[in-house]
């Protein structure tokens, strides 16, 4: 089960809510700067793979997309991009 890195965040007690979890920056100086601001948060180094939930980010920073499309073998498949454009934790 993949759970939001930072310490004591509440969504890790919201059992029946959906809440979206993002990847760290793919830009490696933000990246660092945010895992050092992670980690300084924590008390405790994260891993690059770790994710940060939506509770820490303001609604505006993130954009959700949405499409539909049918495929050729006649089955509707629903995509769902998220991404969360800012720096702060």
């Amino acid at each position: 089960m993949v759970r939001c890195c930072v310490i004591n965040c509440l969504s890790h007690n919201e059992k029946n809510k959906k809440i979206s979890l993002f990847t760290l920056p793919k830009n490696p100086n933000i990246r660092k700067e945010w895992i050092n601001v992670l980690s300084e948060v924590n008390g405790k180094d994260i891993l690059s793979t770790s994710r940060v939930c939506e509770l820490h980010f303001n609604p505006w920073d993130i954009s959700r997309t949405y499409s539909c499309w049918s495929s050729t073998s006649s089955k509707t498949t629903l995509e769902s991009t998220e991404t969360a454009e800012t720096k702060e934790v």
